[in-house]
């Protein structure tokens, strides 16, 4: 499951999938690369680690110009699936400036 910034619950592969799909044109021409930092990696529940990081996501058009997205913190929790870890849950928050900013 992702929960999105906008609290809009995406359950299931398939689901993801057509959301990835219907997404496309809004990326047709430009090449988008999202990159995770600050990556905190904490045991979870049932043993599998539990990770978050920020994330940006650059946007590069045929001209080389670069526009970046919002950034965001995920908070994925993990689970092990016959010896592989696999994404059980992925939270997504807008990120904001805190009270001391």
């Amino acid at each position: 499951m992702v929960v999105h910034p906008n609290g809009v619950r995406t359950e299931g592969r398939d689901a993801m999938v057509a959301g990835m799909r219907k997404a496309l044109s809004r990326y047709r021409g430009i090449a988008v690369r999202h990159w995770f930092d600050h990556l905190l990696i904490e045991p979870g529940p049932e043993g599998a680690p539990a990770v978050s990081s920020c994330s940006l996501v650059s946007r590069t058009d045929r001209e080389g110009d670069v526009t970046f997205e919002p950034t965001f913190v995920v908070e994925d929790t993990l689970v092990r699936v016959d010896g592989r870890l696999l994404t059980r849950e992925r939270i997504i928050h807008r990120d904001t400036p805190g009270d001391d900013s």
